[in-house]
């Protein structure tokens, strides 16, 4: 155990004042980090509780709960996860996708790499409308001043005192 000594004060903290929710996190970080799994899913439920950063608990939380081997709840937490980031981040469907292959789901994984492909694949297609929009206007005349901007008074002071 690399952090046995800081475990051990962050502990100490924690019985001075248990709503701490961020050092229940960090203590679950560095209990994850030593392997310490259960008592890292302990500390990670606590820093939910307590207020600690929702999606970095969750992200750590999803992550012990695998190792644990408590798949139904580690699925539940990662859509908790999923739910705070609108985007559906690719890494996060793709660990979608390999936990419900852990948990004997293929049918449900294929749908989800499907929602996968179909994300990246309207994101480029956006990308290349916003592209060729663009590609219509000769931007090589375009000049803008402070004065072409209406309002913002307040905004454009402090740019021209901080810049010009």
């Amino acid at each position: 155990m690399k952090h046995q000594a800081v475990i051990a004060a962050l502990q100490a903290a924690l019985k001075s004042d248990p709503s701490n929710g961020a050092v229940h996190l960090h203590l679950a970080t560095l209990q994850h980090a030593d392997d310490l799994i259960d008592e890292a899913v302990v500390s990670a439920r606590l820093a939910l509780e307590n207020g600690a950063d929702r999606a970095a608990t969750l992200r750590l939380l999803v992550t012990c709960l695998r190792a644990k081997g408590e798949l139904a709840e580690a699925l539940i937490r990662l859509e908790q996860l999923m739910e705070l980031s609108p985007d559906e981040e690719p890494e996060l469907i793709a660990e979608l996708a390999e936990l419900q292959r852990e948990r004997g789901q293929a049918d449900e994984a294929q749908d989800v790499e499907g929602r996968a492909l179909a994300l990246n694949s309207g994101a480029s297609e956006r990308d290349q409308s916003l592209a060729d929009w663009a590609e219509q206007f000769d931007w090589g005349a375009l000049r803008l001043t402070m004065r072409d901007v209406v309002g913002l008074e307040d905004v454009k002071q402090q740019i021209n005192l901080r810049i010009i």
